[in-house]
């Protein structure tokens, strides 16, 4: 969104933060020896799964988040990187990983994780969904209409149903 909008491709005053997600630790639904990003320095566990942080952005806030807390070197012997996030999802309900990084929207679509532990939105960059009308739609009043619906409560709170939270700074640039 910040490259169209750069290139000045978006329609002056459209763009607008309509979602957010959150980071979270997820283990395998019967696992009760993590319950929180610290406990992944336990010898206990093995294999922690991370979508790799060069193509996948929930690898690259997983990886923020491990620096964050000062732990990524501490546990890079223990990191296997996956091709996307339900790759993780896999690799920990199937008991592969101990542990992995993923959406919590993701989290919530598998009844053999649970959700460990959520990241704190400061130890890594904001995961916003913008939206925007672009200049050359063929119908800018439809396009608008559909991003008013986005943002409205009906919209929001199904997407609150799938795990999404309501954008905190709407108006702002991710």
């Amino acid at each position: 969104m910040n490259q169209l909008e750069s290139e000045g491709l978006l329609l002056p005053g459209t763009r607008a933060n309509i979602l957010e997600n959150a980071l979270v630790l997820i283990t395998p639904a019967g696992s009760i020896n993590i319950r929180g990003i610290q406990d992944l320095k336990s010898s206990a566990v093995r294999t922690i799964a991370l979508g790799k942080p060069s193509t996948v952005p929930a690898g690259m806030y997983a990886t923020q988040t491990l620096e964050h807390f000062g732990l990524l070197g501490t546990l890079q012997k223990k990191i296997v990187y996956a091709k996307d996030v339900r790759a993780v999802l896999v690799y920990v309900d199937t008991g592969n990983a101990d542990a992995g990084f993923v959406y919590r929207t993701d989290a919530l679509t598998s009844s053999k994780v649970r959700i460990a532990a959520t990241a704190p939105p400061a130890s890594h960059d904001p995961i916003v969904y913008p939206a925007a009308v672009l200049k050359t739609s063929r119908n800018p009043q439809a396009a608008r209409a559909l991003l008013e619906f986005l943002e409205g409560t009906d919209a929001q709170h199904t997407f609150s149903k799938y795990g999404f939270l309501p954008a905190k700074n709407p108006a702002v640039k991710n």
